[in-house]
Parts: structure tokens; sequence; C-alpha cells
């Protein structure tokens, strides 16, 4: 089915030693706060949340805030409530969020549609429970796997990490949430793509 259990652990990569990976990583999550904070918004759910270091970063930002978060792997959760413990955390699948229809005004998917089998079932149900914005990034390829093998990482797999199922460009990833989400914004910090989406259907 999906690789969700495989994926790589994001405390490990929002942690890196290397200088440069977390001047990358540094200046991608910025990117996130500074989109979170153009949006209005009274409750938010991060799906896939890993380890909870993006829930850490954004800690000032959903102060008063009904905060949820999901991930499959149950060890990831048990992390992500220490990273975390202002947000409500609970083990589910990204392809079953355990919300109502319209009911979270801010959703958040990041690094996790890349190790999905099915993006799509994934992408619905965001749709499903997203009231307002959505936003949402994956590696921007095939950039990410030429770095990787810069930094002599994957050499086997031509640079592709681990439990990515799915490669997409950045035209690419917008076509497809296209199909589901209106996108607002396109940005491109190196080597993401990250999107700000409505939940309004596009046209």
């Amino acid at each position: 089915m999906r690789s969700e259990k495989t994926m790589t652990s994001k405390h490990a990569k929002y942690n890196n030693r290397n200088p440069i990976s977390n001047f990358l990583v540094k200046y991608f999550l910025n990117q996130i706060v500074n989109i979170v904070k153009s949006i209005k918004f009274d409750n938010y759910l991060e799906v896939g949340c890993g380890d909870g270091m993006v829930l850490k970063k954004l800690t000032p930002l959903l102060q008063n805030k009904d905060v949820y978060a999901i991930d499959i792997d149950f060890t990831e959760v048990k992390d992500a409530r220490k990273n975390a413990p202002f947000c409500l955390i609970s083990q589910a699948s990204a392809y079953d969020l355990p919300f109502k229809n319209k009911s979270i005004d801010l959703v958040l998917c990041c690094e996790v549609l890349e190790h999905l089998d099915k993006p799509e079932t994934a992408l619905k149900e965001i749709r499903r429970v997203a009231k307002k914005a959505v936003i949402i990034s994956v590696p921007n390829e095939p950039l990410w796997r030429m770095l990787n093998v810069i930094r002599g990482a994957y050499w086997k797999d031509s640079g592709n990490t681990p439990g990515h199922l799915n490669n997409w460009k950045p035209r690419q990833i917008v076509n497809l949430v296209n199909n589901y989400l209106r996108v607002d914004l396109i940005k491109i910090p190196v080597p993401w793509t990250l999107l700000q989406c409505s939940s309004q259907k596009p046209n």
C-alpha cells in the first residue's frame, strides 16, 4: 500500500549537521512560517507531522488555536507529543483523516505526498476537511536528487531518498494539486516546492 511507515524522520532532516543543509532547511521553514502568518485561522491540522519539528517551529503562531496533527507511525506520534505538547496528536492515515467535512481552517501537509502510493486519495481527504487554506510541500525534482548525489547520498538510487515513491517537478505537483485545490501561491525554496492553496475547488 503506502510507505508512510518508511518515511525518514523529519527530526533527522531538520537537524542536519551540514551547514548548507541547515541553511536551506531554515529558509524553507521560514517560508512556511511566513505563509502561516498571512492566513487567519482558528484551528490547524498537520497531516503527517513526523516527530513534530514543524509544529515546534510554528509554536508562536499556534498559541490560542485548536491544534491537531496526525501521523501513521506511532513512534513519531510519541516524539511529536514531546516536541509539541500543546497539540492533540493522533495516529491516523492521510487516506482517512478523523475530522469532519470543512472543519479545519488551515491544513499543512509537509513532505508527505512523495511517500504515498495514492497521493490523490490524500489530496481528496485534505480537500474534504479543509475549510479555508492548505499548505503543501514536496521535494523539487530532479533538483532534490541531484543535491543528494552531490553530497554523496543514495547513489545506488540515483539520489532518490528512501521512501520517496513520487518525484515531481514544480509544474507537475501544481497540476496535480489543482485537480483538488486551488493553488494561489507557488514558492520554490531550494530544494522544495511549496504551495499555498485554497480549499475552494478549482474551476
